[in-house]
C-alpha cells in the first residue's frame, strides 16, 4: 500500500498567512512536505497552521505509506487526531434552526432538513393517517433542531416516529388520540431529547419491603448522529418528590447501559426508585447525567496488493485495521481484518453490534465497487475484533483494492436532563 505525497511549491514558511485564492490542497501538500523541515520550529509551525485551517484538510491530508518519512507520519497522526476529535466534538453539538413565517408544513420541514443535516420523512400514510399540508407559522431564530421541530409539529398535532427503519431518519407521523403536544413534557440536551413516557408503582404482596416506582424515559438523538450506547450511572439521578423530599433511586451503585440499533431513532430507558409514600404525588423535578458513547468521523482505511499484503496495519485517530491476509477458496476470496480501537473506548464490548454495520467492500480495476457476500466475527475482545469478509470475484484480486469504513474515534459525552411534574399513579 503505497501513500503518494505531491510535493507543489517551494516550502511555505510559517509566518507567511495563507492567501485566499490559495488552493487548500496545494495548500495542505505544502505544509505536510514543512512537517519534515530541518529547522524544529518550521515543523512545529506546519504542524499547528494544518490544525487551524480546521476539519477540511482532513480530506486532502495523504495516508501514512511505508515510504512515508517517520517525522510526517508522527506530526499527519498528531493533526488528524485533533481535527477528528474536534469533528466530533461538533458532531455532538445541537443544529440550530432559523424559520420565520407562515409556510406550508412540507416547506418547515424541508428548511430544517437543509439546515441541519437531519432527514425527516412523514410515515402518516403508513398508520392510515390523513397527511394534509397545514400551514404553520414559526419565529425561530437559531433554536436547536429538537426545539424547532417539536413547535413546528405541535401545531399540526403530529409526533416524532423514531421507528422509521431507515439509517439517520427521523419519521412523523399524528399524535395518538388523547396524546399531549411534545413541549412542555420533553427536555433537551444538545442532540438529545428526553421524554418520561410511563410510570408504574409495583408492591408484591408477599414481600411487602418490595416496593419499586419505575420510570421509563425516551431518549432520542438528532438523526444525523447514531450513538452506540447511552448509560445512566444512577449515583447521577437525582429526583424530589412534590413535597420536596428526595426520591431514593433502587441502587446507586448500579448503572444502566442500552445499546442502539442504527435504524431506530431512540432507546428506552428504565429508571428504579423506592415506591415513596402515597402523600407524594408527583416526582417535582428529575435530574440526571448519562454518558452517550458517539462515533467520530468515518474514515476510509484503505489496501492495495491484497494478493501479497500480510499483517498490514493502517492507523487513524484511536483506530488501527490490519489487514491480515486474503485467501481464495474456490470463486470466493477470503479478506481477513483486524480493527482496533484505544482501550479505553469500550466501543467493542461484546453486545455492541454498531461495528457489524460498517462498510467493507473491494474496488476493482475499472473502479466499480465489489460489495461482500457476508462475513463472520474471528476474534473479539473489548478493545479489538477480527472480521473475515467474503467477494464473490472469478479470478484473481490483481489490481483491486480494499476498503473498510469506520469512525476513527469514540467520544464519551456527558448528557444532562431535567425533567419536571411527573404525575405519580
Amino acid at each position: 500500500m503505497q501513500a503518494n505525497l505531491f510535493i507543489i511549491g517551494a516550502l511555505v514558511l510559517a509566518q507567511a498567512a495563507p492567501t485566499p485564492d490559495v488552493d487548500l490542497k496545494q495548500q495542505v501538500a505544502q505544509l505536510v512536505t514543512q512537517l519534515d523541515a530541518e529547522d524544529a520550529q518550521l515543523r512545529q509551525a506546519a504542524e499547528q497552521q494544518l490544525v487551524e485551517l480546521g476539519p477540511n484538510v482532513l480530506s486532502h491530508l495523504p495516508v501514512p505509506g511505508r515510504d512515508m518519512a517517520p517525522e510526517i507520519k508522527t506530526r499527519l497522526q498528531r493533526v488528524r487526531s485533533r481535527l477528528e476529535t474536534l469533528v466530533a466534538e461538533q458532531t455532538s453539538r445541537a443544529s440550530r434552526v432559523t424559520l420565520k413565517g407562515t409556510m406550508p408544513l412540507s416547506e418547515a420541514l424541508e428548511k430544517i432538513q437543509q439546515q441541519t443535516g437531519n432527514k425527516i420523512v412523514d410515515y402518516r400514510d403508513r398508520f392510515g393517517q390523513q397527511s394534509e399540508d397545514a400551514s404553520v407559522s414559526v419565529e425561530l431564530d437559531g433554536v436547536p433542531f429538537w426545539q424547532a421541530l417539536d413547535e413546528v409539529l405541535d401545531q399540526v398535532g403530529l409526533t416524532p416516529y423514531p421507528y422509521s427503519g431507515e439509517l439517520r431518519t427521523l419519521a412523523i407521523r399524528g399524535r395518538d388520540e388523547g396524546q399531549g403536544p411534545n413541549t412542555g413534557r420533553v427536555a433537551y440536551h444538545e442532540i438529545f431529547r428526553f421524554e418520561a413516557t410511563r410510570i408504574q408503582a409495583m408492591r408484591n404482596l408477599r414481600n411487602p419491603e418490595e416496593k419499586i416506582l419505575r420510570l421509563s424515559m425516551e431518549i432520542s438523538w438528532e438523526p444525523r448522529v447514531v450513538p452506540i450506547s447511552i448509560t445512566q450511572p444512577m449515583d447521577l439521578v437525582n429526583a424530589l418528590g412534590s413535597d420536596g423530599s428526595f426520591v431514593e433511586v433502587d441502587n446507586r451503585l448500579e448503572q444502566i447501559e442500552v445499546s442502539i440499533q442504527n435504524t431506530v431513532g431512540s432507546v428506552e430507558m428504565d429508571i428504579p426508585f423506592h415506591l415513596p409514600d402515597r402523600s407524594i404525588t408527583s416526582i417535582k423535578q428529575l435530574r440526571g447525567t448519562a454518558v452517550a458513547l458517539v462515533p467520530g468521523m468515518e474514515h476510509s482505511f484503505e489496501f492495495e496488493d491484497l494478493a501479497d499484503s500480510q499483517d498490514v496495519p493502517v492507523k487513524h485517530g484511536d483506530v488501527a485495521v490490519v489487514l491480515q491476509r486474503t485467501r481464495k477458496n474456490g470463486s470466493v476470496h477470503d479478506v481477513r481484518i483486524l480493527v482496533q480501537f484505544d482501550e479505553a473506548s469500550g466501543a467493542l464490548e461484546s453486545h455492541r453490534a454498531w461495528i457489524y454495520s460498517n462498510e467493507a467492500y473491494l474496488i476493482n480495476p475499472q473502479g466499480e465497487r465489489v460489495e461482500n457476500a457476508g462475513f463472520e466475527t474471528t476474534r473479539q475482545l473489548p478493545s479489538e475484533i477480527g472480521l473475515s469478509y467474503k467477494f464473490a470475484v472469478a479470478g484473481e484480486l490483481e489490481g483491486y483494492r480494499f476498503v473498510y469504513r469506520t469512525p476513527a474515534g469514540i467520544m464519551r459525552i456527558p448528557v444532562e436532563f431535567e425533567l419536571k411534574d411527573i404525575p405519580l399513579p
